[in-house]
């Protein structure tokens, strides 16, 4: 979703060379993504549900009503995971208006 927002690869997007210490760099991909003027960036090219959407799915997890704790392959939390996507994200993003 951030390379939609922005017209460009996750590594344009964050200036980072891919190639070089490729593991180091995408342990802190996520991180990056989820620094609020990147946020801000995402909302100001995309407008703010689709900013909300987005760092509801990089942040995954508790962001989405998942506990630290919560099995993500149980059935009854994939379940969970899956409506508070439904709810959060998809249901928002067909709200946008263009």
């Amino acid at each position: 979703m951030v390379e939609l927002a922005h017209w460009e690869t996750i590594d344009k997007v964050l200036g980072l060379e891919m190639e070089k210490g490729r593991m180091k760099v995408m342990n802190r991909v996520r991180e990056l993504l989820l620094d609020k003027s990147r946020m801000q960036d995402v909302g100001a090219n995309m407008g703010e549900m689709y900013e909300i959407a987005t760092g509801k799915c990089i942040a995954g997890g508790a962001e989405l009503g998942i506990g630290e704790a919560e099995d993500e392959r149980s059935d009854l939390v994939a379940a969970k995971l899956s409506m508070a996507f439904y709810e959060d994200v998809v249901k928002k993003l067909g709200d946008v208006k263009v």
